[in-house]
């Protein structure tokens, strides 16, 4: 190796060593200082990227726990409301118990339990209008009630007189009576429908026999109900007479072969055809009304009898409700019941055929036709009076053409005295498939790291007017008001397992958010933190080589000096 002066190799070697071993002791001090093992993107850019990812989540992950809690807060708050409104709700249905004790209590005594039932709704209203998280209302935005109000009204309508009524009167005229374990009769509501209500009734083919039924009533054509009687729908149909029609056709189907019972009208077919029933559907509460409306319509009385071969409107119901008294005057005049003895042939089995023929001066369906289409039912319908106020019902002055009796009109034909019942029918259990109009208010929580992690809760209303107690009075009508308190605790109840369930679920979300935010901080330390085991290690080394360098550097340096030998 030859000796110069200008270039010192060995120092120019020992110093880039140590400043390397300057720089590893920097990091090393750094990562110490810092406790962790990327303190710039120059250190790991992957691992920093990977390690930012993982304070995102972490983060988000520990603000949506907070939510998740502040959530629950909430919800506790909207159930501590529900609480309270549920306490004022079992008061006033222990108000409404006492108001019913008529007994005991004179008019005077229950207008004053009234006046406490008039407080608790106040507090209940006061209880929705006030209750707030932070400055939140909780009950704001809540529209529409728990019950359609005119729904509520019907089946009002229904416990109290209307079912009741129709089955007694059936029960009465025409001696059907129902066995007890047939099926529901199941009542829904509809609207805009084209009927005013009607009957469905599911059968087995070929046995006849009655598997479900369902009464089904257009709201638009009974509302504003108007107790006892139900409004004036059209000509006259009070809705107490339109359900005592609809009630002859259930019970007909639950008393009778089905499968005999046809739909449409084949004169002389000896089934029970359209026009029988609903003749006798007409018969039960009188139709005089329609029948004279009908003849007006049709040209006169041979024109409206004709029609009975038809199935147009009035000769299925007009015609056929004349047909049907025509029956029954036809079965007395031979010394029977009336129509009762053509019913209790068929539920016996009979054909409407056979019981004609058993039952009348006719030999059966074809013949009972034929003349009532001919002069013999002209005359009948001719001779009765369509002119006054009555209905022709069943019992009646017309419908027996007797001179005893009272006349009943379109309003008092059903009496309206049956008192409130829960379930209004003798062995017929009913369903009321009442419909909500409740627009309840919807609360989304942000429970996740990332967007759209939420859980959503449906708080519902607690106002008097949403839970349909607004208007009841126990002084007039305690069960009806009993009935509909009932409705509302059940709402509540079914409101309040909602919310617990709800916090319930976010317990869980919390301890999970918590258990993933833990693993993903782990996940980040292994790739963030310094290890200080390690990191102490390099130090030490650091610090040494550092020392030695620094005394091979001083010798480097002083290594041209021997140069000066040579020239000495």
């Amino acid at each position: 190796m030859a000796l110069v002066i200008n270039t010192n190799l060995s120092s120019i070697n020992a110093q880039r060593q140590l400043n390397g071993n300057s720089s590893a002791l920097s990091t090393s001090l750094e990562r110490l200082s810092s406790g962790l093992r990327i303190n710039s993107a120059k250190d790991d850019a992957a691992g920093l990227a990977i390690a930012n990812r993982f304070t995102s989540q972490i983060r988000g992950l520990d603000q949506a726990s907070r939510n998740a809690n502040d959530a629950i807060s909430f919800l506790q708050v909207a159930e501590g409301a529900f609480g309270e409104v549920t306490n004022n709700l079992q008061r006033m249905r222990e108000l409404s118990i006492q108001a019913a004790n008529d007994g005991a209590l004179s008019d005077q005594d229950k207008q004053n339990i009234q006046k406490e039932v008039t407080q608790l709704i106040q507090e209940i209203d006061r209880i929705a209008d006030t209750t707030s998280f932070g400055q939140q209302k909780l009950f704001s935005g809540v529209t529409g009630n728990i019950v359609d109000a005119d729904q509520q009204d019907i089946v009002t309508g229904l416990k109290n007189y209307w079912l009741g009524e129709a089955q007694d009167r059936i029960s009465t005229y025409y001696g059907l009576d129902v066995a007890a374990g047939g099926p529901d009769l199941t009542v829904e509501f509809t609207s805009g429908d084209a009927s005013v209500a009607y009957v469905q009734s599911a059968v087995t083919v070929p046995a006849g026999e009655l598997v479900e039924q369902s009464l089904v009533i257009d709201v638009d054509d009974f509302a504003p109900v108007e107790l006892p009687n139900g409004k004036d729908a059209f000509l006259n149909n009070y809705s107490d007479r339109v359900i005592a029609h609809e009630m002859v056709h259930a019970i007909m189907y639950r008393t009778m072969d089905a499968s005999q019972i046809r739909t449409d009208t084949i004169v002389g077919s000896g089934d029970v055809g359209s026009w029988f029933l609903e003749g006798a559907a007409e018969f039960i509460h009188g139709a005089d009304e329609r029948l004279s409306a009908a003849i007006t319509a049709e040209g006169g009385v041979a024109n409206l009898v004709d029609q009975l071969a038809s199935d147009s409107i009035n000769g299925v119901y007009a015609a056929g409700y004349a047909a049907v008294a025509f029956m029954h005057d036809e079965v007395k005049t031979q010394g029977g019941n009336g129509l009762a003895d053509i019913m209790a042939a068929l539920v016996a089995g009979d054909s409407l055929d056979t019981a004609i023929n058993n039952n009348t001066s006719y030999t059966g369906l074809a013949d009972f036709e034929t003349n009532f289409m001919g002069t013999d039912g002209e005359n009948f319908v001719a001779a009765m009076d369509l002119l006054n106020d009555d209905t022709g019902a069943i019992g009646g002055l017309d419908a027996d053409f007797d001179i005893g009796g009272s006349e009943l009109t379109a309003e008092s034909v059903l009496p309206n005295v049956l008192a409130y019942e829960e379930q209004p029918l003798d062995n017929i259990n009913v369903i009321f498939n009442t419909e909500s109009t409740l627009a309840a208010t919807s609360v989304e929580y942000q429970v996740g790291a990332q967007a759209n992690e939420t859980i959503t809760a449906s708080v519902g209303g607690a106002s008097a007017e949403t839970l349909g107690v607004a208007d009841i009075d126990v002084s007039v009508d305690p069960n009806s008001a009993l009935s509909i308190i009932d409705d509302a605790l059940s709402y509540i109840s079914s409101t309040r397992a909602d919310l617990g369930a709800v916090q319930n679920r976010l317990q869980s979300t919390i301890a999970n958010l918590k258990g993933t935010s833990e693993n993903v901080s782990a996940s980040r330390s292994r790739v963030l933190d310094a290890d200080y085991a390690r990191e102490t290690g390099v130090l030490v080394r650091s610090q040494i080589i550092q020392q030695a360098a620094f005394s091979v550097l001083s010798q480097a340096n002083s290594q041209p000096q021997a140069v000066l030998e040579l020239l000495a």
